[in-house]
Order: C-alpha cells, then structure tokens, then sequence
C-alpha cells in the first residue's frame, strides 16, 4: 500500500501487509506530511487523526465513518462523496474544501470553520451539530437524510 500525493509523487510506502488506517498512522510516525496526499476512496472509518494537516488533500469516496478529525487543517481539501457520518470535527478547518454529496449524517461540528466550503448535496441529518442551523444548511445546498 502506497500513499502517493495527488500529482502522483510517492510519498510513503507500507513495507508490510497494513490496513488503510495501519499504513496513514505508520506514515504519520515516520515524519510524513499527509499535505496533498491522495487518499482517495480509502477506508479510514474510526481513525484518529487530531490536528493533523491535511491540507489539498484528496479524499473524494473515503470512508471517515467515526473518525476523529478535530483541530485537523483541511483547507482545500476534496471530500466530495466521503462518508463522514459520526465524524468528530470540532475545531477543525474546513475552509475552500469541497463536500459535495458527503454523508455528514451525525458529525459533531459545531466550532468547525466552512468559509468558502462546497457543501452542495451534503447530507446531514437531526444530530449532526454544526455551527450554523438548518436553514443557513438548506441555503449552502445541504439536504436533511
């Protein structure tokens, strides 16, 4: 398992057989920044991954189902698709990312920052928390699950 950054570079690569979790954690302990990386369509449900950067990362379609992402710098980041349901977000910067059609179902997000975020066809649902309400959701092109 390799992670590459979204132009292709190799980045790190997972000398054993690791899970998609396994092998972001063992990247992350060798000193690797996961700014730009491609991480498109993995399955990181229940990673803990606080105040990481995370920056222009690609995460379109990735799995992120209880994860907790809180403090983490995503700005600019692609998680169109991602399932984020029960994601722990709070304090995390969203700002320039886009979440078109990501599941927000549950996601705690109340002290989360959105400037300039794409959150059009996100789904949500009557627990996520975010630091807006319902109908500034509904304005942002967000739909009620």
């Amino acid at each position: 398992m390799e992670i590459r950054s979204r132009v292709g570079q190799l980045l790190f690569s997972c000398s054993r057989p690791f899970n998609a979790v396994e092998c972001v954690l063992a990247a992350l302990n060798a000193g690797v920044s996961l700014v730009d990386a491609d991480l498109c369509a993995w399955d990181l449900s229940g990673i803990r991954l606080s105040g990481v950067p995370l920056d222009f990362a690609d995460l379109q379609g990735a799995l992120l189902s209880g994860a907790d992402l809180r403090g983490c710098s995503l700005k600019g980041a692609k998680l169109n698709r991602a399932r984020c349901d029960a994601a722990r977000l709070d304090g995390a910067n969203l700002s320039g990312a886009e979440l078109c059609g990501a599941d927000l179902s549950g996601v705690q997000a109340r002290q989360c920052l959105f400037t300039g975020a794409d959150l059009r066809g996100a789904l949500y649902d009557k627990h996520s928390l975010f630091p807006f309400d319902g109908t500034e959701a509904e304005r942002q092109g967000m739909r009620l699950k």
